[in-house]
């Protein structure tokens, strides 16, 4: 079975995957929600995001939950859960080698030694979307841009609902639901 992740292991994992497999530099695979709002002077300050020129190229992703209905809640014992969960990291490649790196990045996420290692490490590939060209306007240049989608599942461990010090085993249904909304209202 998958082995556990979490949300920002699956994007670890992939990031390392990128950098190691296609061949770019570790300041040029950017977490889309950290080149904005409260950490983008931080990120600005730490990575090379001034100097790219349109030789260069870098990638900006997003993980996101998928919206299928393919979302699988497993017991696993008395006090947890499995969630297996369906996720999209989108990308954008920009750079005039955007077309390159884009077609070596379908290769890669192809082979069978990648795709075990990210099982390995709970990320199971299910696909990627053929490179989509664009152009985009940045800085009043414009820059060659290639869109494209991984596709995965990831499975993640919670603790279950009624197994913490407010419930108990004897408790009837009635009781649990009065304890769940006196619990909302505290939480409030």
């Amino acid at each position: 079975m998958l082995p556990y992740t979490t949300f920002d292991d699956i994007i670890k994992t992939l990031r390392s995957a990128i950098i190691n497999y296609v061949g770019l530099d570790n300041n040029r695979v950017l977490n889309a929600t950290s080149v904005r709002g409260p950490d983008l002077l931080k990120i600005i300050n730490e990575t090379e995001l001034n100097s790219f020129n349109l030789n260069d190229s870098f990638i900006v992703f997003e993980l996101k939950e998928s919206n299928d209905k393919d979302y699988y809640i497993m017991s696993e014992n008395d006090d947890e859960n499995s969630i297996i969960a369906r996720y999209q990291m989108d990308i954008k490649l920009y750079g005039s080698p955007c077309h390159i790196i884009s077609q070596k990045m379908l290769s890669v996420f192809k082979e069978e030694l990648v795709l075990e290692e990210l099982y390995n490490k709970g990320v199971h590939f299910t696909g990627i979307t053929f490179p989509e060209s664009n152009n985009e306007f940045i800085n009043n240049t414009l820059w060659k841009r290639c869109d494209m989608t991984i596709h995965l599942e990831a499975r993640m461990k919670v603790d279950k609902f009624f197994k913490d010090k407010y419930f108990d085993d004897n408790m009837s249904k009635d009781e649990i639901l009065k304890k769940i909304i006196i619990k909302s209202n505290i939480i409030k």
